[in-house]
């Protein structure tokens, strides 16, 4: 089988990852090409078999972008076509208008309710995915967001977790708060930093580490400085090595407004580390974590809750060591052979 994928750019966000995560498993069986529209920004391995055409456009009007889905899917005659985001699912249907034997596949990374644009390209959206043969969306709340006639052709496939993460952390450990993420005004870091604030009047010998890139990050770190924290709290850049970064920290705390399924967060319960979460749209916490039985989850925007769950862990190690033990089972029920088999199964 043929498969062409389309994205935006390949750099170091959520939806990069699980789309080259897919990318590499799918090219052992199948020939695998992935078209994006910013060229340098590659991010994650990609294994050298697959087929990368990374375009220069002088425009990158949707127009634009949708007649060049259009020629790279006439050049390459691939037997299905799958579009991630959806932006560029907007574009891809548009594009591909009136061409036969080709399996449109779009898939959502967001929460459909706050990603969409404007009423009037949120209409447009629901039109052209109906041209869709298939609609992966990471949440039931996702999908449900969308009409039944959409519905009705949509699957929930949750993101997988990488099969080369680091063991489970079995020593001490360290007396840090973690959090890794995109810096983008979703993932409300200034919230994470109030409840670290409240929660270090009591611990004092904690630190919180942010680690990331992103449009936010200039404006966190002067959040940090303007709450006199710069010796707790440190903003560290993304790195490929964040897993072993992070893998002894005492827990792992996300503050997001909103998101399709966090991908820190599935990283962090199946590396051991205790976890708080928003229970935030689009439901992808609430999907993995059971409150009280394997993290937190907390109320959106709530300093307060958010800062007294992580003060009711730093003072229980049984809880703590409870947290850990359920929540690396994730690895198991969501790996990457049983998300990508989810894949398989609807592309033919």
């Amino acid at each position: 089988m043929k498969i062409l994928f389309a994205i935006n750019q390949l750099g170091g966000g959520g939806a990069e990852r699980v789309l080259t995560l897919l990318a590499n498993q799918m090219v052992q069986n199948h020939e695998v090409y992935i078209v994006s529209f910013t060229p340098g920004m590659t991010k994650y391995h990609i294994n050298q078999n697959i087929h990368v055409n990374e375009l220069t456009l002088r425009k990158k009007t949707a127009i634009h972008v949708a007649r060049a889905i259009r020629e790279e899917v006439k050049a390459v005659k691939p037997d299905c076509l799958i579009s991630f985001e959806y932006h560029m699912n907007m574009k891809a249907l548009l594009g591909t208008v009136g061409i036969k034997n080709l399996r449109k596949i779009i898939s959502e990374r967001n929460d459909p309710s706050q990603k969409g644009g404007t009423l009037g390209k949120k209409q447009v959206r629901e039109l052209l995915y109906r041209l869709s043969d298939v609609l992966v969306c990471q949440t039931p709340d996702a999908m449900n967001y969308f009409s039944k006639e959409i519905r009705c052709k949509t699957v929930i496939i949750p993101n997988p977790i990488s099969g080369n993460l680091p063991e489970v952390w079995s020593g001490k450990r360290d007396k840090r708060i973690v959090n890794f993420c995109r810096l983008e005004k979703q993932k409300n870091i200034p919230l994470l930093i109030d409840a670290f604030s409240i929660f270090r009047r009591n611990h004092k010998e904690y630190q919180l580490d942010i680690y990331g890139d992103g449009a936010e990050r200039e404006y966190i770190q002067t959040y940090i400085e303007s709450r006199n924290l710069r010796t707790s709290v440190t903003l560290h850049p993304a790195s490929p090595e964040i897993h072993k970064l992070v893998s002894n920290a005492m827990m792992y705390v996300s503050s997001s407004d909103y998101e399709g399924i966090s991908n820190s967060m599935l990283e962090a319960l199946a590396l051991g580390i205790p976890t708080i979460c928003t229970d935030c749209p689009c439901g992808g916490a609430r999907m993995f974590i059971r409150d009280g039985e394997n993290g937190f989850l907390v109320r959106v925007g709530d300093s307060n809750e958010l800062a007294q769950k992580m003060s009711d862990l730093a003072e229980n190690a049984k809880l703590r060591n409870i947290f850990s033990q359920n929540s690396i089972k994730i690895r198991e029920d969501i790996s990457s052979d049983k998300i990508v088999g989810k894949w398989m199964d609807i592309l033919k």
